[in-house]
């Protein structure tokens, strides 16, 4: 792999944006698009990988969405506790 500018060259010219992949960490609290139905949008990431598991702030639910998905509804991080 070479990185030109901002760019990096996979050996398969594949062209890949540094920093384009959003930076998600387990623990961290987002705001997403929609709210849950029990009223909150705050969602607690338990698992990230090419699922996430969310949690939701106000009644606990869990559920499980493909990383495109939370990425398209993103709307935010809180700050740390």
């Amino acid at each position: 792999m070479e990185q030109v500018g901002s760019l990096l060259i996979c050996c398969l010219y594949d062209v890949v944006r540094i920093g384009d992949a959003m930076d998600f960490q387990v623990g961290d609290v987002i705001k997403m698009k929609k709210a849950h139905p029990c009223g909150t949008n705050q969602w607690e990431i338990t698992r990230v990988g090419m699922d996430f598991r969310l949690k939701c702030k106000g009644c606990g639910r869990q559920v499980m969405l493909p990383r495109k998905q939370v990425e398209k509804s993103f709307r935010g991080k809180y700050p740390a506790d």
